[in-house]
């Protein structure tokens, strides 16, 4: 099964593969973000009651967060294709099993989130951030991420094999990523939030993500960051849940 997952998975790196400036382009608003956004509010570290004295620092999980919600959303959209082409009712029929074909697409998405994350901690790094533990924080910052984007990644398939259309997807898309980022404390602390918002924060898995890294480098303690991290692993394995039941309705629609 690990033979399969891993030739089906070559199967979207190739195009990458070959031309490795693709990378990234996919990942050029989070650059602009992180290079932009964070020199242009550097101001914001003046304010009573926030914590960090560089903003750049303050952003860095939160722009691998971002990045981590695009890919894992954008992933449906390789699924719409192998739709319309024939090529997923190809392999629903071939002797693969539907888990081979998930998780085909979930380590396609790892392997790229991890390239990408390594690189938006490279350009932070030549941008003046220091990480806090060093190795130990930067493997903190790319592996939570790691998990939001197979959830959201696994969420993209299934809504994929529901809609059946570009359109739709497109219009998931822009429903969910801007309103996700921003209802969360990744720009702002929610100590200077508004009240409602930072209710929202409570249900919002972005929010989770970031949260637990804050959390982690911070020292707040193992209760203070154990709930995220339970709650994330729960959305994780929900979500993939979810994917494959997804799969099997649209197997036996055909």
């Amino acid at each position: 099964m690990l033979r399969i997952i891993w030739k089906m998975s070559l199967r979207r790196l190739n195009p990458l593969i070959k031309n490795p400036i693709a990378i990234i382009i996919s990942m050029f608003q989070s650059i602009i973000w992180l290079v932009l956004f964070g020199t242009l509010f550097s101001g914001i570290t003046k304010l009573s009651g926030f914590a960090y004295d560089s903003y750049i620092a303050y952003m860095l999980p939160s722009i691998i967060t971002m990045n981590a919600l695009f890919i894992g959303i954008y992933l449906g959209l390789g699924t719409i294709s192998d739709l319309h082409s024939g090529v997923l009712q190809r392999f629903l029929v071939a002797p693969i099993g539907r888990l081979s074909i998930i998780f085909s697409d979930l380590l396609y998405l790892v392997i790229l989130q991890l390239i990408q994350s390594s690189l938006i901690i490279i350009i932070s790094l030549i941008m003046g951030v220091r990480l806090p533990f060093g190795l130990w924080g930067a493997l903190l910052y790319i592996f939570v991420p790691i998990v939001f984007a197979i959830a959201v990644g696994s969420l993209s398939i299934s809504a994929a094999v529901i809609t059946k259309k570009h359109e739709s997807m497109i219009n998931v898309m822009q429903f969910c990523s801007m309103p996700l980022m921003f209802l969360s404390s990744a720009f702002m602390p929610q100590e200077l939030m508004p009240k409602w918002i930072r209710w929202v924060c409570k249900i919002n898995p972005v929010e989770w993500t970031i949260g637990l890294e804050r959390s982690v480098v911070d020292g707040l303690g193992l209760i203070n960051w154990a709930p995220y991290a339970i709650i994330l692993f729960i959305f994780m394995l929900a979500s993939i849940g979810f994917c494959v039941y997804s799969f099997d309705l649209y197997r036996r629609s055909l």
